[in-house]
């Protein structure tokens, strides 16, 4: 629970409102319960001890306009003191007080409501406000991003920690709609006596047992509403999606056991079980693996439940709340079954014992809690595995249990993200630390999180036994032997008309790559040696490598006439020789590769033209060389990707071997036997890598590129060798929302996330490595014309172009207007209200230009130019066509061609009018709502308008939250819906948009 400030019963303050504090103790402390004047004298001389406090001996020795008879005559009921103390703020807010509990919050800590004077527990019924939704302030000291505030998570607006948070706003949002999101900032003003949050203080319990004060701990501020007793119950699905978590939690069992995180010391055997339903069909049922170590009772207490299961603890609390825990449990096999809640003290509290047999038994247990996270414990004791199940779970406000319900309120995320540094500032003359936190959200992560992205990353992930980049600036090649050596190619140009230049051709990434050619000698040879240019790989030092599991890629440009790249045998001489284990073979040398000329994958004899007679060693030629669709189109002199890979088949194919041969993103697969005569695929073995072109059967050039080869001692897999291709080719063609998600996944790994498909095929993202992620989000952003930022819940949020105009978000979510309660429509009141009919976003010219065209000629829309002169908006867009330049272009002249009215302050007060607390809490960037305007004047003015920036102002010492928002207009304000009469008109109910 979120508690500022004291609680008065003439003043409604923050999130406290406190019933009742039942800890029987009297203070004699009468200048606090009845003067009303200002105290604006510094009592830094008034040094009052914890001991002082509770004793009420107090020594003053700071003269003031109070005598120190009236301070020490009148008796206030400490345990009343909200409700009877009439002071001022003014009055003990200006005290600076040396003492370990300040005036200005004058209320028993948990320390002492853990444990009275007397050494016993009393129950204090803590109702939060009715006039402001219970609030949360969570820190997981234990993570950091992407994560979010886990199971670790801990209150840092606790009483029993001496920790309260006095004030706290909240900034999110961008200006205009054109404008870049920043990362959001959360600023928290904390009284921190106890130096509990002091990086450098090693008692602090937030620096033992895992957890750490340090920058970037994840951190989370919440509301609940509505949070009085009925108000429902919170094991509700709007309280657990409010925490960000995706799966639903379902109290009444019908839908799984999600509700149940497993057993508490993780023996216990939980089902989703038929066989006991209290309502509906299901139940879950506990099978605990052994009894209690001790049956339990009472309070105080830690024994007797330690093998049972305990309640999904993603169910957050807030400290000094009472709740009542309970369920209907039906005990099995003599056991019987009770409620345990462990608090963040060690305290735990136990309801009564359910005992009666094959019987459904609702069974209950009241507490008021110390931390925002504490332990609901279901165990079962009295046999030696104890059985039963368990259904209707409830978690409410109060004391008392309400009839079972499966709604309740809802959690709202109000900001999430991470404590960025912990400062220190001091009071009272120096006796008080201050924590003045601020805490950034995922886009500060992201703005200075580096992209590294190669090739050689992507080849390395899998593990290769051989990789030669080809990207020497001269020969001779380098190669990455298995043991990491790096080992010389041979270079053979044949000795007319061949040529191999080392950094002769640029890779798609920007790399060096080797180019080779040979032009036909006159007279024509037929001679190997003399018709053939190649660069082989090592032929000596040579390594050695097994086709029963295996992979081999390269990437290649090819120009003319015949190339041929694949692995081969070769001798210690560099020529090729037989690796057939059949006699009649042994004449026959032995290959595996791509024949460019053929666009075909083979597995044949390097002495022979792929698909004449001696180039067939396993039979017919249909069984060796496999032509590819699409060969006709080469060459094209562009780069492509060629993988092959071999490994058994299965099934209908376990006497064969599968040989998939993947081009670009385009898989093929074909069957191969496994043995043939003698021979075996399994068996064939490679000791070089060889790329050559030929002018042997009359080309009169042959020309290829070549770059990134590699071999892997297994099949990596045709998703793997998609992979290397997008990575090779950058991706190209990419839609925004997909690249969006891989580069999320990749850098915000294990974070939350939310990505529109989006519509923009983006270019090559060569260039992304060294950049920030943020800074591409927001260029893949801008060309989508979408949006990025970090939701309330901490999530990383991508909108493309058609986001704002989905169902969900095509209608107002609330109206905000000047109509009183009860008149119609229903209007939300606001405060302050600031509109301007803005030209900053009006255009009359779009010069646009893309990659691959800088001269793409300037659009201008006359009519707009005429009236508001020359408006030009620039902009790279990052996509293939010069269409999406031109369709770009009409939307920006379009849409931005003459000025619209944006409301620049939109100011709700939620303290003077409890109703707005829904739509305050649930606001969110993107948000569409209507603001009505009703001037003097008899003007009314009502448009709908996007949520551009949220501002939360909160100070719980003077009880006030305001919220301020910026809106942008909503342009097309219906959305097509394809079938609807009404709303899918074209040309009418209908308008395309960009």
């Amino acid at each position: 629970m979120a508690r500022f400030g004291r609680s008065f019963p003439t003043r409604p303050k923050f999130i406290t409102g406190l019933t009742r504090l039942a800890v029987g103790r009297s203070v004699t402390d009468s200048a606090l319960a009845s003067d009303s004047v200002t105290r604006t004298l510094t009592l830094a001389t008034r040094a009052v001890s914890d001991s002082a406090l509770a004793s009420d001996t107090v020594t003053k020795s700071t003269p003031r306009s109070l005598s120190d008879s009236a301070l020490a005559s009148d008796t206030v009921s400490r345990g009343a003191l909200a409700l009877t103390r009439a002071v001022s703020d003014s009055a003990v807010a200006s005290d600076t007080i040396a003492r370990t509990i300040s005036l200005a919050v004058r209320v028993v800590f948990d320390s002492a409501q853990a444990v009275d004077t007397l050494g016993e527990r009393v129950l204090h019924v803590i109702t939060p406000s009715s006039n402001w939704p219970l609030l949360g302030m969570e820190v997981d000291f234990q993570y950091g991003p992407p994560y979010i505030p886990g199971f670790g998570r801990q209150s840092i607006n606790s009483a029993y920690r001496r920790l309260s948070v006095r004030r706290w706003s909240v900034r999110r949002g961008r200006q205009y709609e054109l404008d870049q999101v920043q990362a959001g900032e959360a600023t928290l003003e904390i009284p921190d006596p106890g130096e509990v949050l002091n990086p450098d203080n090693p008692s602090s319990p937030f620096n033992q047992n895992g957890n750490q004060v340090t920058p970037y701990r994840a951190m989370r501020i919440w509301g609940m509403w509505p949070n009085q007793p009925g108000s429902g119950n919170i094991f509700a699905t709007t309280v657990t999606q409010g925490m960000g978590l995706p799966d639903p939690i379902d109290p009444e069992f019908e839908h799984g056991t999600g509700l149940i995180d497993g057993g508490w010391d993780g023996t216990a055997v939980v089902a989703w079980s038929t066989e006991q339903a209290w309502n509906g069909t299901h139940s879950a049922k506990i099978i605990q693996q052994a009894a209690p170590e001790g049956a339990g009772g009472g309070t105080g207490s830690a024994s007797g439940f330690n093998k049972g299961v305990y309640i999904q603890s993603a169910v957050t609390t807030a400290p000094r709340v009472t709740y009542t825990a309970s369920c209907y449990v039906y005990p099995t096999g003599g056991c019987s079954v009770q409620i345990a809640v462990y608090d963040a003290t060690g305290y735990v509290t136990y309801s009564a014992t359910a005992t009666a047999q094959n019987t459904w038994t609702r069974i209950q247990v009241s507490w008021t809690t110390v931390d925002t996270l504490e332990y609901i414990n279901i165990f079962g004791s009295g046999s030696a595995t104890p059985t039963f199940y368990v259904d209707g779970a409830q978690l409410e406000f109060g004391g008392v249990v309400n009839p079972f319900t499966a709604s309740g309120p809802t959690l709202y995320p109000i900001y999430t993200g991470y404590v960025e540094r912990w400062p220190t500032k001091y009071d009272m003359s120096g006796l008080r630390a201050n924590r003045p936190l601020v805490a950034v959200d995922a886009l500060a992560i992201l703005s200075r999180t580096v992209i590294d992205q190669s090739y050689h990353q992507a080849v390395m992930l899998d593990g290769p036994s051989a990789y030669a980049a080809y990207d020497e600036q001269s020969g001779p090649n380098l190669f990455t032997s298995p043991d990491g050596m790096k080992l010389l190619g041979s270079q053979n140009p044949a000795p007319q008309g061949g040529q191999i230049n080392f950094a002769g051709d640029t890779f798609l990434d920007g790399s060096a790559a080797v180019s080779l050619s040979q032009q036909i000698q006159d007279p024509a040879q037929t001679a190997y040696a003399k018709q053939v240019t190649s660069i082989d790989i090592p032929h000596t030092n040579s390594f050695s490598v097994n086709t029963g599991s295996a992979t081999f890629e390269f990437w290649a440009r090819w120009v003319a006439g015949n190339a041929t790249l694949g692995m081969f045998q070769a001798n210690s001489s560099g020529e090729f020789v037989d690796f057939s284990a059949s006699t009649s073979d042994h004449t026959r040398d032995t290959a595996f590769g791509v024949s460019l000329v053929f666009g075909g994958l083979y597995i044949g004899s390097s002495d022979g033209r792929p698909g004449t007679a001696n180039g067939n060693i396993y039979g017919a030629p249909a069984t060796k060389t496999f032509a590819l669709d699409g060969s006709a189109n080469l060459p094209d002199g562009q780069w492509h990707y060629y993988s092959i890979g071999l490994f058994p088949g299965g099934g209908n194919y376990s006497n064969q071997y599968v040989m998939r041969l993947v081009v670009d993103d385009r898989v093929y697969s074909f069957e191969v036997p496994a043995t043939v005569g003698a021979s075996s695929i399994r068996h064939l073995g490679f000791n070089a890598i060889t790329n050559a072109v030929s002018s042997r059967w009359g080309d009169q050039v042959s020309a290829a590129s070549v770059a990134k080869a590699a071999f892997y001692p297994t099949y990596i897999g045709s998703d793997r060798q998609v992979a290397h291709y997008q990575r090779g080719a950058g991706y190209v063609g990419e839609y925004s929302g997909a690249r969006v998600k891989r580069l999320l996944e990749q850098y915000w790994k294990g974070g939350g996330a939310t990505v529109a498909d989006g519509y923009m095929a983006m270019t090559a993202d060569h260039d992304y490595s060294t950049r920030v992620v943020l800074d591409v989000l927001q260029e893949i952003e801008e060309s989508e014309r979408g949006l990025t930022y970090a939701s309330a819940a901490g999530w990383v949020v991508f909108e493309d172009r058609l986001s704002r105009y989905y169902t969900n978000n095509d209608t107002a979510k609330w109206v905000f207007g000047e109509n009183p309660a009860g008149a119609n429509p229903t209007e939300y009141p606001y405060e302050d209200y600031a509109a301007d009919h803005d030209p900053t976003y009006t255009f009359s010219q779009a010069n646009l230009s893309r990659q691959g065209n800088s001269n793409f000629a300037p659009m201008i829309n006359a009519a707009t130019q005429a009236k508001y002169g020359q408006r030009i908006v620039s902009q790279e867009i990052k996509t293939l066509t010069d269409f999406d330049l031109t369709q770009a272009g009409i939307f920006y002249l379009g849409r931005y061609g003459t000025p619209k009215t944006r409301v620049s302050t939109l100011k709700l007060n939620p303290t003077v009018n409890p109703s707005l607390w829904p739509a305050i809490l649930s606001l969110e960037v993107s948000q569409r709502v209507t603001v009505t305007r009703r001037s003097s004047s008899g003007l009314v003015l009502t448009s709908d308008y996007y949520v551009e920036q949220i501002n939360h102002q909160v100070d719980g010492e003077t009880s006030s939250w305001s919220t301020t928002l910026q809106l942008s207009p909503v342009f097309v304000t219906t959305s097509w819906v394809c079938g609807s009469s009404t709303r899918g008109v074209l040309g009418t109910s209908t308008v395309p948009v960009y």
